[in-house]
């Protein structure tokens, strides 16, 4: 994220916008391990125009967790299993009108499984991400997607997350 943020100032000429967005949402964590509910919070910054007109550059930060470990409890040995992650992705953005577009996005994934308390591999995998956005102003859009991950390896894990994004254009 952070070689995104500079290279976005490094090429402010180039590019026409920068955003940073923030996600919310839940979905599903499955793999070496029955598939789980979880919950999903990321941080994202993109970088509009890098490519062509329709394209942009997106770097995505996150974490997904088991339900369960927002729910007040016990939690005296308790674990509460989690991935976190990182993806570089090439977006699609398809504008409908000006306050309503479509975006997909595809690139590559990088996350640390720990969905075993004993257990800290690391996987790569491929992201898609779909979703429907809202242009709330020049400089805000509300967009509801949907992540669909796989990665590869001994001990591969795949989710699928559906998620709010709130995205602020500097």
């Amino acid at each position: 994220l952070t070689v995104i943020i500079l290279i976005a100032v490094s090429v402010k000429g180039e590019a026409q916008n920068f955003s940073v967005g923030v996600q919310t949402g839940g979905g599903s964590i499955s793999g070496v391990i029955p598939s789980q509910g979880s919950f999903y919070i990321g941080l994202s910054g993109e970088i509009s125009s890098f490519i062509a007109e329709d394209f942009s550059l997106r770097g995505n930060i996150f974490l997904s967790q088991k339900f369960e470990k927002l729910l007040p409890e016990d939690r005296r040995g308790r674990y509460y299993p989690y991935i976190r992650g990182i993806s570089l992705q090439l977006v699609l953005r398809q504008n409908i009108n000006e306050l309503i577009f479509f975006e997909e996005a595809l690139g590559p994934l990088l996350i640390q499984n720990r969905v075993y308390d004993d257990s800290k591999d690391s996987n790569a995998g491929i992201v898609f991400t779909f979703g429907a956005g809202l242009n709330v102003s020049n400089r805000f859009a509300v967009v509801a997607s949907g992540d669909i991950a796989e990665t590869f390896g001994q001990n591969s894990v795949r989710y699928i997350m559906f998620h709010l994004q709130g995205r602020i254009f500097i």
